[in-house]
């Protein structure tokens, strides 16, 4: 999953860059208030682009967090199987991106937020869903990520 795709570039290295690492990719869902009406409208030609590279690999399209929240709503099974969750330069979602990834990520599954400032750097967040708890225990809805160090070529921060 990742969210604020917008033209994909960021997204479409970090897709790379597990396939080059041997992982298999599923799925794409892509989020972006860009995407207003998804592939009925005539997607984005970088949306297309990327459909293309990866096929047969699917590739979901939502304009907002609010629409997959609503998928998750009625079949919260089928996202709870995501590995990995970006959130590029999305800013103002906030807290949201965080709170979808704890809804959807699969145990071990990992999540990063990456900012890009400009000439002022960028900045990383990275987190790992710890534990998935099944409904009918009591604690439904309450999906908790543990922050992970980030590693650089000075070690981690």
């Amino acid at each position: 999953v990742t969210v604020g795709s917008g033209s994909l570039l960021s997204d479409f290295i970090i897709l790379c860059g597990l396939v080059e690492l041997g992982m298999q990719i599923s799925s794409i869902t892509a989020i972006d208030h860009i995407y207003e009406g998804g592939w009925h409208r005539g997607a984005p030609p970088a949306l297309q682009q990327l459909a293309s590279f990866f096929a047969p690999t699917p590739v979901r399209v939502f304009k907002s967090l609010d629409q997959l929240h609503k998928l998750a709503d009625l079949d919260e099974r089928e996202l709870r199987s995501t590995n990995i969750f970006v959130q590029c330069d999305a800013a103002d979602i906030g807290e949201q991106g965080r709170k979808l990834a704890g809804r959807i990520l699969k145990s071990g599954g990992q999540g990063f937020v990456l900012y890009n400032h400009g000439s002022g750097g960028s900045s990383m967040e990275c987190f790992e869903q710890v534990e998935r708890f099944e409904q009918g225990n009591g604690v439904e809805g309450f999906y908790p990520l543990r922050n992970l160090p980030i590693h650089t070529s000075e070690g981690c921060i």
